[in-house]
This record gives structure tokens, sequence and C-alpha cells, in this order.
């Protein structure tokens, strides 16, 4: 019985105390979900366009629309690593949308009102968070892709430009 008891005292002090992590990081951006070809994909863009509704108000606002700019910063990033540029470009391009979107929720809301301050912060991190992956993809991918479809013109893709317009997107909410 003294045994059990002190099995039990040594088991609670181990669930009671804090424990420490070591992979720490200020900002985390989220595992990608469904992507362009899936068949879940039309359900997820029809999902957000009907919680834009759901999420009202300055900071229901900046929540949906930072979730959404790190969705597809995210599948962008994915569809990068795949050479699925074209797909990527587009991805990037609505997660500039939703990022413009969110650094302007706060344009008609007062200084320090309800919590301002720590949705700037956390603006401030997501922007770094996105500069750090837009800088490391930058480095890997080609300036320009000649990409064409069976049946189309070839098309130019610029990508460095995109990009340098994506990261003096991000610079600036710095």
């Amino acid at each position: 019985m003294k045994q059990v008891i002190i099995v039990l005292l040594v088991f609670a002090s181990y669930v009671s105390f804090p424990h420490f992590s070591f992979a720490t990081s200020s900002y985390i951006l989220p595992y990608p979900s469904a992507m362009p070809g899936s068949k879940t994909y039309p359900l997820h863009r029809m999902l957000e366009k009907v919680l834009r509704y759901w999420y009202f108000g300055d900071y229901g606002g900046f929540a949906y629309n930072r979730q959404l700019s790190d969705k597809y910063l995210v599948e962008a990033k994915t569809l990068f690593e795949y050479k699925q540029y074209v797909l990527a470009l587009k991805a990037l391009s609505t997660s500039n949308y939703y990022f413009r979107q969110m650094s302007s929720s706060f344009t008609h809301t007062p200084s320090d009102k309800n919590g301002r301050d720590e949705k700037v912060a956390l603006m401030k991190k997501a922007a770094e968070k996105h500069l750090e992956e837009l800088r490391r993809l930058k480095a890997n991918l080609p300036k320009d892709f000649r990409w064409q479809d069976e049946n189309a013109q070839v098309t130019e893709l610029h990508i460095s430009r995109e990009l340098d317009y994506t990261l003096n997107m991000r610079k600036e909410a710095l």
C-alpha cells in the first residue's frame, strides 16, 4: 500500500509541475489543408466564403484574414516545392489579398482599444514569419518560368517579380 501511495505521489508531482519545451516559436504557420486538385478543395473554398460572414467586425475580420493569409502562403510554398508554379502564384496572390485585408482591418480602431496593440504585434510576427518563408523560397526558385498548357500558348511566369512584390508588402507591415 505504501508503494502505491509513493507511485501516485510521484505521478501527481510529475503531472502538476510544468514541463519545459525546447521547440518554441513565436509564430507557427498552419499545416497545409486541402490542395488544388483534391476533391475537397472546392468545399474548403466555399466554406471560406461562408465563414467570411461569421468573422465580422475588426477583430473577427483580422482573425479570418490572418488565418487565410497563412493558409494560402503555406499552400503556395507547398505548390512551389512541387513545381506547380501557376497554382503557386495564384495561391500567393490570394495570400497577398488576405494579408492586405488583415493590414487594413485596424484603420478605424483607435490605439489601445480592446487589445488593438496585441493584434498589431501578432500581425508583425506573422509578417516576420512570412518574410522568413518567402526568402527561403526565393533562394530556391527560378526567376522566370516558361509554362505551356497542352493546348495553349507559352506563358511567361515572373516568379521573382511576384515574390519581390510579396516581400515588400510584408516588409511594409513591419
